[in-house]
């Protein structure tokens, strides 16, 4: 049984279908799909322009997924204002290559993040990766973009997460193990099709298919 990991840092999990790669140093992978972007954590480590030398060499290439992650991170120690011209000059060079998937990271900053979607007028597709929001934060974006949410070990520890889990549509939901190397990707389906009280062969089928229309032009 394969399991759909969207958004995995470790390039060893073979039941990953998506991996997040960061920084030029990394080696881009050729046979799983992958995605680019500077983290807000990292944004000193990686210019903008190095970054958009990279984006433009590996964009067209089969496996490309999406620019991401990217976002905003108010609980981060680095310079906030810094993250958001990032954020921003990321989601335009989006824009300019004509990317239509965002990997988004959000710390206490969804109204930010959606000020400069709106601003940049993205109208690609959003998937918040470990997702903390609310039904009202994720109509709120998918009045503008086609918005999806992934989670991942929160499910394990956090009540208020698997609650918003249950109201928010699974035919936008996603799972992940993100950087954790406690939970496999299918102890993190075992505990989704718990909270959602469904099969655990159809969350199966109803994240591929999700994958799927993401995937879509």
């Amino acid at each position: 049984m394969k399991f759909l990991n969207i958004h995995s840092h470790h390039l060893d999990n073979q039941e990953s279908s998506v991996y997040i790669v960061n920084l030029d140093e990394i080696e881009i992978p050729t046979k799983s799909p992958f995605c680019l972007g500077i983290h807000p954590w990292f944004i000193e480590l990686q210019s903008i322009k190095n970054f958009e030398r990279l984006l433009q060499k590996n964009h067209l290439k089969d496996h490309f997924f999406a620019l991401g992650e990217i976002g905003l991170d108010k609980k981060y120690k680095n310079n906030f204002d810094t993250q958001s011209d990032i954020f921003s000059r990321q989601v335009q060079l989006a824009t300019d290559y004509n990317i239509n998937i965002l990997v988004i990271h959000c710390i206490d900053s969804f109204q930010e993040i959606y000020s400069i979607l709106k601003e940049k007028k993205y109208l690609g597709k959003i998937l918040f990766h470990d997702f903390n929001g609310n039904l009202e934060i994720y109509n709120q974006f998918n009045k503008t973009n086609e918005t999806y949410f992934s989670y991942g070990a929160s499910l394990f520890t956090n009540q208020k997460r698997r609650d918003t889990l249950k109201l928010l549509p699974q035919d936008r939901l996603f799972l992940e193990t993100d950087d954790q190397l406690k939970y496999s990707i299918e102890n993190v389906y075992e505990v989704a099709a718990k909270t959602l009280k469904t099969d655990l062969d159809q969350l199966l089928t109803q994240l591929k298919k999700n994958y799927s229309q993401i995937r879509k032009k």
